[in-house]
């Protein structure tokens, strides 16, 4: 069976990257990255988030130095929380128009 992470079928992991589409992100995004995550390294995020913002669309980067793949201390949970509140605020309360080309 194919895992992620093996490079066995590099198409079929290309094809479910969200680097490779991020052409097609239209609506804003909040990304939050662990820094140590062993699955998604902090430069893959780094180039997801240029990818984005190379589309002119919205991105919030939420970067957490002493984390991995998910958040465990209780400072970080609320600095997450607070910013997806805001996020929310933000994108909820007057929805996002795209520009146009």
């Amino acid at each position: 069976t194919l895992r992620v992470g093996d490079l066995e079928d590099e198409a079929f992991l290309k094809s479910r990257s969200p680097l490779f589409s991020a052409d097609k992100i239209k609506i804003p995004m909040l990304i939050a990255q662990g820094a140590n995550d062993p699955r998604m390294p902090m430069a893959e995020a780094d180039a997801l988030v240029a990818a984005i913002r190379r589309n002119k669309t919205p991105v919030e980067y939420l970067t957490f130095p002493d984390e991995g793949r998910a958040l465990t201390k209780r400072d970080n949970e609320k600095k997450a929380a607070a910013a997806i509140l805001v996020f929310l605020d933000k994108y909820l309360k007057t929805p996002y128009k795209r520009p146009a080309p």
